[in-house]
């Protein structure tokens, strides 16, 4: 399994402290079944406090395995950025996540011609990462 939280109860984790700012995070996950698919939910959440980065990735509703998709996407992309440093930029944040995502998209497109049950297999993902 992935090396960051999964989506739960609230939790709370130490300061952050940075250039004598302190900052306390707070998080929790949710996400609702919808009308088109009550029966399950594809949305795929990842929070880790304690480096700042948080993610929802969307399993496309009404998709294929949308949920599996998701799982992938997060996975990947939340397991990068647990490795990339603290001290990057903005800019070099917005890249490495970019490069991430297009990688992620990879290995999902990878899954389905694995796995030809899932085609049509769609994941969206909203989030950031520590700038």
């Amino acid at each position: 399994m992935s090396g960051f939280e999964q989506a739960g109860p609230d939790s709370e984790k130490p300061a952050l402290k940075k250039e004598n700012i302190e900052l306390k995070i707070s998080s929790g996950g949710r996400s609702l079944v919808s009308d088109e698919h009550p029966d399950h939910n594809e949305d795929a959440i990842m929070q880790s406090p304690e480096k700042g980065i948080f993610g929802i990735f969307d399993g496309m509703g009404g998709m294929a395995a949308g949920e599996v998709a998701s799982g992938i996407a997060r996975d990947f992309v939340g397991n990068q950025l647990l490795e990339m440093p603290a001290n990057v930029t903005a800019q070099e944040a917005t890249e490495t996540i970019r490069k991430n995502l297009l990688e992620a998209n990879q290995k999902i497109l990878k899954h389905v011609q694995e796995n030809p049950d899932h085609r049509g297999d769609r994941a969206h993902q909203r989030g950031g990462a520590p700038c």
